[in-house]
């Protein structure tokens, strides 16, 4: 999938005395098999870029397109779920329940992935992080590095075209956040796109490209 934005702009309670300037005019191009990381100081614009990117927002202003169709010409909700994995900052797991299932809830909520396919496709994705004999433990009762596995799981879990992840490295030590890294450069490798907010520049130094967001535009790529 080849990702397009032109003249975005986005603006929070717009025609109001709180408006909040997000984004302003900005233009990328993110290649299939992309391996970014989109860099800045916190309230920079970088995460609400990820939301658009991923269709969880929408520009006040400007074109995004997919492949040279207008995302919003498009069913956004069939784009989340088929074609783009997100790992979020707050990793998102629901702590009551099973690694197991948690990662197989984008599976059931799917209208194409049949129920009998559901636990072996979780599982497979598990295996591939390195988690499939933690299957059965609840959520809140494994590691921070293990959790952020198992998002990464949850991501992969229907095989997206497009991985989205929202500082997946922030809580953790540097030994788990290299171990996590390794897994988004293998997934990448894979073809996949993958495209990581971060403000850690060791973090940012292991993708293939990086690109500062600074007061809501793009200050650089590198």
């Amino acid at each position: 999938m080849h990702l397009k934005l032109e003249n975005i702009g986005k603006i929070y309670n717009p025609k109001t005395d709180y408006a909040v300037t997000a984004l302003e005019d900005v233009n990328l191009t993110i290649p299939q098999g992309s391996y970014i990381a989109l860099m800045g100081v916190s309230g920079s614009g970088k995460s609400t870029l990820l939301n658009i990117l991923g269709c969880l927002d929408e520009p006040t202003s400007g074109r995004y397109s997919i492949d040279d169709e207008s995302v919003y010409r498009l069913d956004v909700c069939d784009i989340r779920n088929r074609f783009i994995g997100f790992v979020l900052q707050s990793i998102g797991l629901l702590p009551d329940k099973t690694i197991l299932e948690n990662v197989s809830y984008p599976l059931l909520v799917s209208r194409d992935i049949p129920y009998k396919e559901v636990k072996p496709m979780a599982m497979k994705a598990l295996e591939r992080v390195g988690m499939a004999e933690l299957s059965h433990r609840l959520a809140g009762r494994v590691s921070g590095g293990q959790r952020q596995r198992a998002a990464i799981a949850r991501a992969i879990v229907g095989n997206p075209e497009v991985i989205l992840a929202d500082e997946p490295t922030a809580a953790l030590d540097s030994k788990t956040a290299g171990e996590i890294m390794e897994l988004f450069k293998k997934l990448n490798s894979e073809g996949r796109t993958v495209v990581i907010v971060t403000h850690d520049i060791k973090v940012a130094e292991k993708c293939n490209k990086i690109i500062y967001v600074h007061d809501g535009k793009i200050s650089e790529e590198v």
